[in-house]
């Protein structure tokens, strides 16, 4: 994959980080990853272990503060928000679902950017022309 130029080196910050996955790719893109979070804490062991050199906050996104978590604006907020209520795989209650409500935080922390807006992806995926329904089971 082609590195993007460092002109300006672009940062990233993973909510919802899981085992970093987007901060993976992101890391592969030329981005340098500012910190993550993730509310699991075998998630973050395993986030500390592959990414040594990124901050690493155990909390739920829920209660995230760039003041208190002292977390730096970055270009790319990366928002790999629980799946569990849109997955095909899932009950698809969408954001009738806890866990799909979370999705909201990202789109709350815009911000936190530097410069522009967070892409979302999910499975399916949600993107502005969903406004926001989640498809559900027949």
């Amino acid at each position: 994959m082609p590195r993007m130029p460092d002109a300006d080196q672009l940062t990233a910050g993973c909510l919802f980080s899981g085992m970093g996955g987007f901060a993976s790719g992101l890391t592969d893109a030329g981005f340098t990853i500012a910190w993550a979070s993730d509310n699991n804490e075998y998630a973050c062991q395993t986030f500390r272990h592959r990414f040594r050199n990124t901050r690493v906050v155990e909390k739920d996104a829920r209660e995230l503060s760039v003041a208190v978590d002292a977390l730096e604006p970055v270009d790319v907020l990366a928002a790999g928000f629980p799946c569990q209520s849109f997955s095909q795989a899932g009950d698809r209650l969408g954001f009738e679902d806890e866990r799909g409500e979370v999705f909201c935080e990202a789109s709350n922390r815009t911000g936190w950017l530097r410069r522009g807006l967070p892409p979302a992806t999910g499975d399916p995926p949600i993107s502005p022309v969903s406004a926001g329904r989640s498809p559900r089971r027949r």
